[in-house]
């Protein structure tokens, strides 16, 4: 079993919706258990291994089977950041019992910051996708809560792995972004590409024109040497 409270974050584009559908299915096969979801779009459960059931009322997952995984897409739109002088709602403050009836839930969200506060002190396990440069390939920080994971000091406690969008998966629920494959490099790589071969050309021309110099210094003074001996 994982975590009681798990948020899995990563801008549009950088897999954390497919990622979760690949990673929770797997694990619920594995253990052998039902997966309940949420504002999955176009989510086609025949195309998975586990069984997955869509649920209406986000507000009312605690009344969810035990036993079962809790998946909730664009978490911020239900639960997100919520007025300190407000009381807790029912929906928040039962996420700090739910190991009591063996659920565990998922928020899905672009940025952990979105939620409810309660919901990251309660967090046991925080996923985080960054896609590179646009490819298929992906780094997967995990953090065991959750964590400011734009900040440098942060990510070095990170548990660091590389995985690629699975295209078997695409097809399986509709992606708020395309999935694009083409390896897209930034212009400043360009540029600075483009500096160091101007850099190389101009240390070259100085070197050449420097030895160049010197050797035609050296053939004028040989036939003085030449002269005088005579």
């Amino acid at each position: 079993m994982g975590e009681s409270v798990t948020i899995r974050t990563g801008k549009m584009g950088h897999g954390k919706t497919l990622n979760a559908i690949k990673e929770i299915d797997e694990q619920a096969k594995r253990e052998n258990r039902i997966v309940y979801y949420h504002n999955i779009d176009g989510l086609q459960p025949d195309k998975l291994q586990a069984q997955w059931y869509e649920f209406e009322n986000p507000h009312l997952w605690y009344e969810l089977p035990g036993n079962t995984i809790i998946v909730i897409d664009e978490a911020q739109r239900f639960f997100g950041v919520r007025d300190p002088r407000m009381a807790v709602p029912k929906y928040i403050s039962e996420l700090e019992t739910i190991r009591h009836q063996g659920q565990e839930i998922v928020f899905i969200t672009q940025d952990h910051r979105f939620l409810d506060v309660n919901i990251r002190r309660l967090c046991g396990s925080h996923i985080h996708f960054k896609r590179a440069l646009r490819s298929s390939g992906l780094v997967r920080y995990a953090f065991m809560e959750a964590s400011d994971y734009d900040k440098a000091a942060v990510l070095v406690n990170a548990d660091k792995t590389y995985t690629k969008l699975d295209k078997k998966l695409f097809g399986s629920y509709k992606s708020a972004s395309d999935h694009h494959f083409k390896l897209e490099i930034p212009k400043k790589f360009y540029l600075f590409g483009a500096i160091l071969l101007l850099a190389a050309y101009l240390i070259y021309s100085v070197f050449s024109h420097f030895f160049l110099s010197r050797n035609q210094r050296k053939n004028s003074i040989k036939p003085m040497k030449r002269c005088l001996n005579l």
